[in-house]
């Protein structure tokens, strides 16, 4: 009997059994494949570096994974990935550069600077070093920084400079003249081309003083009745 021919009840009872047989065989493909019965609506998690995505639900992966994003390796790391940041293989070291009298020992790759050793207090590291008859004294016997201190005249031209410990204090003799009084304090000293470092803080007095044939005293602290404030100035006026 063709399907056609036979009655409605028949045609319905054909049809549904077809489509129980086909759920049957879904439903056994899936176990068989997945070890679900049900095909599962999968619930994706991202791809990682080393894994593809993966649904929550049932595990199932796709695609591929996203491998991993390098950045180069540095003096005291290894490369690490930018993306999980696993570490591969070893730091480069430091690539050191010798230090001279103007300049710290440092690291050509990185920038990183060794501490030179502090100047004994009165050091003249820019200009002479002679009986001028006129001398300014640093008194820095209260501070925990130390100070490196420059004279500048009317152009702005570097006349002598001199280092003071903390806690210390100095009289040096300067030409005679007209300058104006700079200050950099820190607590390392990396030379006078670096001078304290990034931690260097830079000042000025606003006045010019005149030196001829005069003894000029500066107090890095507090005082009664003092007549010098400095002011802070940028690195590259110093």
């Amino acid at each position: 009997m063709r399907f056609r021919d036979a009655s409605p009840a028949v045609r319905f009872g054909i049809v549904i059994g077809a489509i129980l047989l086909c759920v049957v065989v879904f439903c056994a493909m899936s176990y068989i494949n997945t070890g679900r019965l049900f095909p599962c609506i999968h619930s994706w998690e991202p791809a990682t570096c080393t894994s593809a995505r993966t649904c929550s639900k049932c595990g199932m992966s796709a695609g591929k994974s996203l491998g991993h994003y390098w950045g180069n390796a540095d003096c005291t790391h290894e490369r690490t990935c930018r993306r999980c940041g696993v570490t591969e293989g070893e730091p480069l070291g430091h690539d050191w550069i010798e230090e001279t009298e103007a300049t710290p020992q440092m690291c050509s790759r990185c920038g990183i600077m060794v501490p030179k050793e502090m100047p004994v207090s009165g050091t003249v590291i820019i200009g002479q070093k002679r009986d001028w008859g006129n001398t300014i004294t640093i008194d820095n016997s209260s501070s925990s920084q130390s100070y490196y201190i420059k004279l500048k005249n009317s152009a702005a031209e570097d006349v002598i400079s001199f280092f003071v410990r903390a806690g210390e204090s100095a009289t040096v003799h300067v030409p005679g003249g007209r300058y104006q009084v700079f200050f950099a304090c820190g607590d390392e000293w990396f030379g006078p081309e670096y001078h304290f470092g990034d931690g260097t803080s830079y000042s000025k007095d606003e006045d010019f003083v005149d030196f001829s044939q005069y003894t000029i005293t500066y107090t890095l602290y507090p005082v009664t009745d003092g007549n010098f404030t400095d002011k802070d100035i940028p690195p590259d006026e110093f």
